[in-house]
């Protein structure tokens, strides 16, 4: 017969991850184990959910969901002095996985009000303008890398998909000075021609 289980924690910490004020829900059952879970999070609200099977060849599955979350403190946890954008950040993630392998990782995400990027690594490259290259040619790659770097936005949006070591990150901003799109291919170094090489989100 069903087992019910509930835990309230104070505060719980995950790798660089934390939440506090949180609860755990755990139900056993003789098929397997059901939870829920919740808690505060970067100012703002996260739940989540995930079901694992007795069985021996029986994959997990799992969601999180988070509303008004801080995304200038998620930025800095995730990507600390490479990248950054401000406001409050709602997201799903979907994760199915098999033993200790995460299979595949699938998300969505909007930030609900206007802010800004901040892409921290570019300021390497611009640190590293050579001295040599023409006046032209340095304050033209200043300028190119400065407005990659710093984009105020009005709207932010984007999805991801993973799986193992290879995913794919499609990010779309616009403000009050155009738009700015970006794609991110992961990929482990195999020296494949697979789409994640291309860099092409296409067909999923």
């Amino acid at each position: 017969k069903n087992l019910v289980q509930k835990l309230e924690l104070k505060k719980i910490r995950w790798r660089q991850l934390q939440s506090r004020d949180a609860w755990i829900a755990v139900t056993f059952d003789a098929r397997g184990i059901n939870g829920q879970f919740g808690g505060q999070a970067y100012r703002g609200y996260v739940n989540g959910g995930f079901s694992f099977f007795f069985r021996d060849d029986a994959p997990w599955e799992g969601w999180v969901a988070g509303t008004d979350v801080d995304t200038s403190a998620v930025t800095d946890v995730m990507a600390p002095q490479n990248f950054r954008m401000t406001g409050p950040l709602d997201f799903e993630v979907q994760l199915d996985a098999f033993r200790k392998d995460i299979s595949r990782m699938r998300g969505v995400f909007h930030v609900k009000q206007p802010g800004k990027l901040h892409v921290g690594k570019l300021d390497d490259l611009l640190a590293n303008i050579p001295p040599g290259w023409p006046a032209i040619k340095q304050s033209s790659t200043r300028v190119a890398l400065e407005a990659l770097r710093d984009f105020d936005y009005t709207h932010a949006a984007g999805d991801f998909w993973f799986v193992e070591s290879q995913g794919l990150l499609d990010l779309r901003l616009t403000g009050p000075l155009g738009s700015r799109n970006f794609e991110v291919a992961l990929h482990d170094n195999t020296e494949t021609q697979n789409r994640w090489q291309k860099g092409t989100l296409g067909n999923r």
